[in-house]
């Protein structure tokens, strides 16, 4: 996954994915295994839904690389049957 936005933090560099960036990835995958995805907005959370999985993304507009990749993870891992 690309990293299209990096900020210093506690000497660390955070590396972030653009919301936009996740959507577009998620929405490939869902296609790509002829699965439906499903957006639900909520307050501070979406949900995600792709076929009988479901996981949450949070609506920031930069979303942590690590939690980018897990989420992505998730649903390669339980969709691949």
């Amino acid at each position: 996954m690309q990293c299209l936005f990096t900020e210093l933090i506690n000497r660390h560099i955070l590396i972030c994915v653009k919301r936009k960036e996740l959507e577009k990835r998620l929405n490939q995958l869902a296609r790509s295994i002829n699965k439906q995805i499903t957006w639900t907005e909520d307050g501070n959370h979406s949900k995600v839904c792709i076929g009988e999985f479901a996981t949450t993304i949070p609506r920031h507009n930069e979303i942590n690389e690590l939690t980018a990749r897990s989420i992505i993870r998730y649903f390669e891992r339980n969709l691949q049957a």
